[in-house]
């Protein structure tokens, strides 16, 4: 015995660092569960034999063995040593709906997987990737277009295309993606922009079942250019991807209180509870009769009801453009933590038509965090905690990292902003979450608000489109990788390496209003009766030029780079307008095919 542990007490020390890298997020309450852990095993967990030690064990997370039976027995040091241990069981348990991505690591021991998940789950850093795309007629789009990956394929619904959309794209998840409109049979809501399409299955597991078919709620949303008429309509689409190919249908449409730039998020039955044997939809905020709303209504999927519910003073202050994610918790006291699921408020604004609109006006809320707990048996209670970073913002894009109760934020804000942010829940509660800003390893996306997003296996997460004030609308795509399973995956492997040039700082709010003013000032000026205008600017150009010539032929020589080559100068008045008018590299749409330009009345964004 004495050999067989020898031998074994060798990986101590690989255990240990595990043990370290696990207790970079320990609260209070884990420093409390490990005192109480170390009471315990003095008193009788010595007297049990190694096979009821090894069923406690399985009952339990890695965090609370590591932290509260420290790694120091000889047969604690055997069973976390073997490949084949409790970390296959630890992995079911604290990682649910990671199959698909940890086949592509079969090889890797049970223990490397968890602590890469593990490395998932405290993100510190994102890597970013363009998505080569094709040219096809999806083009560039903001309004918060619904993203969303199912069975191998990533879907694009809606949002401000040519005006209010309502069509549905899908592509193969592979590189280069090819996005292919699908016709979608029967009759549903009217065309939106800042509408919200929510998945109707189990966020556990992106795939969920092998049936290949699933539903999609779509629900408000505007009708109309500038902000204008919130939709009062939902309607659900059954989407079938058997076969090889993807044919949907609209199977249901109803009425709803009519609002926009709102979230709605789908509880399944599983949290639920029995009273709702076919899970809810919960939706909250928005816009209301173009004011800010902190209303909340619930549609009981088993008879298609909505329950207006009143939470009172408790509940958080009127707003839209916020996200809403359902993920999971730990709530409780030390002597009586239990494993709940939250839905999880971040970010929003303040805009509505009495102050400029929701991209606009008001303010951002960035300085709380919201928690709607008591989702099973719709028993709803509010809790508030102060943000350590900030995050989100109006407009921004929030997933819930695969496998994990991490959700990422990227971009949004008042002005848009270049940045992403991450919240971490679980074991350590809601008031012991983690929130950060995650340091960018690679050249990533402009800043940009009101686009859509999704997860993706393997801790991966998509973003498409967006708009930003000085460079329009956005059609590319890009991916977001936080742990080296997926950057090992094939798909990440496939897409184009990054750019290792120097991102160009953002623009400060002054910045930009400045560069926005000379923009309108310059296509005023390319309008109709200011063409006098311009060709007097001109002939005082060439006036000039000429009284002057001699003395920029004396002084050529100063006109000189450090290389020899003459320095750049406009042409001509026309030139200067054609590059201060010309949109970032990343938009594709000109400013006539702009969803600003088309919207009906003077658009609230400029």
């Amino acid at each position: 015995m004495a050999c067989r542990f020898c031998a074994r007490r060798r990986k101590a020390s690989d255990i240990e660092v595990l043990r370290q890298d696990i207790q970079q997020g320990k609260s209070e309450g884990e420093v409390a569960l490990a005192t109480a852990g170390s009471h315990t095993r003095s008193s009788g967990l010595r007297d049990l034999s190694e096979e009821v030690l090894s069923s406690v064990f399985r009952c339990l997370r890695a965090t609370e063995v590591l932290t509260s039976l420290e790694p120091c027995s000889k047969f604690l040091q055997s069973i976390l040593g073997e490949p084949d241990s409790l970390w296959t069981a630890f992995l079911a348990q604290e990682f649910p709906g990671e199959g698909r991505s940890l086949q592509s690591c079969a090889d890797k021991a049970p223990k490397w997987l968890y602590r890469q998940l593990i490395q998932r789950r405290l993100c510190d850093t994102v890597e970013w990737r363009q998505v080569p795309l094709p040219r096809s007629n999806l083009g560039a789009r903001e309004g918060s277009p619904g993203v969303f990956y199912k069975h191998g394929y990533v879907f694009m619904f809606g949002g401000w295309g040519f005006g209010p959309m309502r069509d549905l794209h899908v592509a193969a998840l592979q590189t280069p993606m090819h996005f292919q409109e699908v016709m979608v049979q029967g009759s549903g809501p009217a065309p939106t922009y800042e509408a919200k399409t929510t998945v109707l299955e189990d966020a556990k597991d992106l795939d969920g079942d092998n049936s290949g078919v699933f539903r999609v709620i779509v629900t408000g949303g505007w009708r109309h250019g500038g902000y204008y008429e919130e939709s009062g309509m939902y309607g659900i689409m059954e989407i079938d991807c058997r076969d090889g190919a993807v044919k949907a249908r609209w199977v249901r449409t109803g009425s709803q209180m009519p609002r926009a730039n709102h979230s709605a998020t789908y509880v399944p039955p599983s949290i639920a509870g029995h009273l709702y044997p076919d899970g809810y939809l919960l939706v909250f905020g928005g816009c209301v009769n173009g004011t800010n709303s902190n209303a909340m209504s619930l549609l009981d999927f088993s008879n298609y009801h909505w329950t207006e519910i009143d939470m009172g003073a408790s509940s958080p202050e009127p707003q839209n453009s916020h996200s809403a994610t359902l993920v999971s918790c730990t709530v409780g006291s030390n002597g009586s933590k239990k494993l709940e699921y939250a839905i999880l408020i971040l970010g929003g604004g303040g805009g509505d038509a009495s102050n400029g609109g929701p991209p606009r006006g008001g303010r951002d809320f960035v300085a709380s965090e919201y928690w709607l707990c008591g989702l099973e048996g719709a028993q709803f209670r509010w809790e508030a905690h102060q943000s350590s970073v900030g995050p989100g913002g109006r407009g921004h894009v929030a997933v819930r990292l695969s496998g994990t109760d991490t959700v990422v934020m990227m971009g949004g804000g008042r002005p848009p902003l270049q940045r992403t942010c991450a919240v971490t829940t679980g074991i350590s509660g809601i008031t012991g979450n983690r929130a950060r800003v995650l340091e960018c390893k690679t050249k990533g996306p402009a800043a940009r608000a009101f686009g859509g997003g999704c997860a993706l296996p393997g801790g991966l997460a998509m973003v498409y489109g967006g708009w930003h004030p000085c460079k329009g609308t956005f059609s590319d795509v890009w991916v977001a990788c936080f742990d080296d399973i997926g950057r090992n995956s094939a798909f990440f492997q496939q897409l184009p390496a990054p750019d290792v040039e120097a991102e160009e700082p953002e623009e400060s709010g002054d910045e930009m209003a400045f560069n926005l003013v000379i923009r309108r000032l310059f296509r005023q000026m390319e309008g109709e009766g200011h063409e006098g205008m311009r060709e007097g600017l001109r002939s005082g150009d060439e006036d000039s030029d000429s009284e002057e010539e001699e003395d920029e032929n004396d002084e050529s020589s100063e006109d000189m780079d450090g290389d020899g080559a003459e320095a750049p100068a406009p042409e001509d008045l026309q030139d200067l307008m054609d590059d201060l008018d010309s949109s970032a590299p990343l938009v594709e749409s000109s400013d006539e095919d702009s969803p600003s330009s088309r919207r009906s009345g003077q658009d609230p964004r400029l």
